[in-house]
């Protein structure tokens, strides 16, 4: 199986075991901000946790440039097809770090390229300081620090 294979399973997985969490969750779990709900569920550690690792293991193995963006624009993108009100939306931009050790893989074309896709699927209003990490690494540029502390 080649590396997006293994990434597109691994997202139709966890789709699946989403999908069964909120269909067997207690009417009213979560409700309100308590505790116990479908969003506390561990499978969104595990399928974070599962993305990074597979993502280190396929760098550390070799692949190519061209398996390299095929990958990285996967994991960027696959959060656009989910609702941002969703479980999903949320843990695949976390996800997004998972990319880090693809993007040393990537040529200087490609890296533009999804660059400019990157910004056209995560605008700057839900961006956080991972997304403006990786769009900056793309760029080529060192990533910065930001500060959401007002007062320095």
């Amino acid at each position: 199986m080649d590396a997006k294979s293994q990434l597109e399973a691994l997202y139709a997985e966890y789709k699946k075991t989403v999908e069964k969490v909120v269909k067997d969750a207690r009417p009213f779990a979560g409700f309100m901000g308590l505790g116990g709900g479908p969003k506390d569920d561990p499978c969104h550690r595990k399928f974070y946790e599962d993305v990074c690792l597979l993502t280190e293991r396929l760098a550390q193995e070799g692949m190519s440039a061209a398996e390299a963006k095929d990958c990285t624009s996967y994991i960027l993108g696959a959060q656009c097809a989910e609702e941002k009100e969703g479980l999903l939306y949320w843990t695949m931009m976390a996800a997004h770090g998972a990319v880090k050790p693809l993007l040393p893989l990537l040529t200087r074309e490609d890296a533009e390229a999804l660059a400019a896709d990157y910004e056209r699927q995560v605008p700057p209003k839900v961006r956080m300081p991972l997304q403006e990490e990786i769009l900056t690494a793309l760029r080529g540029g060192k990533a910065k620090k930001k500060s959401w502390f007002p007062f320095k």
